[in-house]
């Protein structure tokens, strides 16, 4: 399940937090799946719902955790997803600016492109002269 390493520095609710943390990102948990209730939390970690509540809180602040329902956790999809688009849009960023990706623009191919960019929305913008 989770491990704490005690010889980290910080306070208890960070070690359970890195614990948590480190689940979620190695894939132990999967996205979209129920987390471990709190009362699961606090008997594996011998702590009290307050410490088990401050970690769970900065999870969710980071987006790796979503509160359906008042007592039920999930894995976050969003936050996941996010992630994985910026990674793969600013991989075709650089491949347009690398000229390893052809981009057709008025007839030619990668016609001397000035900037690239990606916006908020999620399009990469290209610049052209």
């Amino acid at each position: 399940m989770f491990a704490i390493d005690y010889n980290e520095d910080g306070p208890y609710y960070l070690k359970v937090y890195r614990s948590l943390k480190k689940s979620i990102t190695s894939g132990e948990v999967k996205p979209g799946e129920q987390f471990y209730t709190y009362n699961t939390l606090v008997a594996h970690f011998n702590t009290s719902r307050v410490i088990v509540n401050m970690a769970i809180e900065r999870l969710k602040l980071e987006h790796y955790l979503d509160a359906i329902r008042k007592r039920t956790i999930v894995i976050s999809l969003e936050e996941r997803m996010k992630r994985v688009n910026i990674d793969m849009l600013a991989q075709i960023k650089e491949l347009v600016e690398n000229k390893q990706l052809k981009i057709l623009v008025d007839g030619q191919f990668n016609a001397d492109i000035v900037h690239t960019s990606i916006q908020p929305t999620g399009e990469i913008v290209i610049t052209v002269n």
